[in-house]
């Protein structure tokens, strides 16, 4: 008799993903920022909370917090194949490798993922996040040059749509920067590990489209999800066979 195989939260955690890879074909890479999120905003992975309360001190003239801004929230709202799904993203923005001459004081960046609105449920949802610090690393990382493919290179078989970012300088002009990438088309690992390494805000969040219910539930004990084992049925001798 095969066993029954039963399916946990392993398996129900990676349907997320795949739901959201499927809604966004423009895709704009998921990615976790460092940061506190404000409302209706979240690293790439995590949840969207709404801005904490300030709570009141024991003492009577202890100060409060300072209230969190609320994040811009949108819903709906044609996404174009292959353009960034962000509210607030400069459609219009030059593309060119970045020069010498562009010195960038803030960079911005459209992601994607999987997060928690209150009150909302789970949702697809663009992020448009902003970094204004550190940014030497980036800087130096996307001056560097494209890679060459050597002779009997064997590239892997696959697509990666590269980072979505958007430079601003000191006078307000913005470049989107053409992103260096490996002899085999790939985005340069150094330009992902300086994205990584800045802290993001959030600037604004649209909600994309709804991830069922049942994609995110856990699964706990007997109501996980079961597979049976196949219908036994009888050999020509007259035993029954798996």
């Amino acid at each position: 008799m095969t066993p029954k195989v039963r399916l946990g939260r392993r398996a129900l955690a990676v349907s997320v993903p795949l739901f959201a890879a499927g809604v966004l074909a423009a895709g704009c890479g998921t990615t976790s920022y460092k940061g506190t999120p404000a409302s209706g905003a979240s690293s790439g992975t995590g949840s969207a909370h709404a801005g904490a309360s300030a709570g009141a001190g024991a003492d009577a003239g202890a100060a409060s917090a300072p209230p969190v801004t609320p994040v811009p929230t949108v819903s709906g709202g044609r996404v174009a194949a292959g353009g960034a799904a962000c509210v607030g993203w400069p459609a219009n923005a030059p593309s060119a490798v970045l020069p010498v001459s562009f010195v960038p004081v803030s960079v911005e960046r459209c992601v994607t993922g999987a997060q928690d609105i209150p009150g909302k449920g789970m949702w697809v949802t663009a992020t448009l996040q902003r970094s204004d610090a550190a940014l030497s690393g980036l800087v130096n990382a996307l001056r560097h040059p494209a890679g060459s493919r050597a002779p009997g290179t064997v590239c892997p078989m696959i697509a990666v749509i590269p980072p979505q970012i958007v430079l601003t300088d000191a006078s307000g002009d913005q470049l989107i920067p053409r992103v260096p990438v490996t002899g085999c088309g790939l985005v340069q690992s150094q330009v992902l590990v300086a994205l990584q390494s800045l802290h993001w805000k959030p600037v604004s969040v649209r909600l994309i489209a709804k991830i069922p219910a049942a994609s995110t539930a856990p699964a706990s004990g007997p109501s996980a999800t079961q597979v049976q084992p196949a219908p036994t049925r009888p050999a020509s001798g007259g035993g029954i066979h798996p």
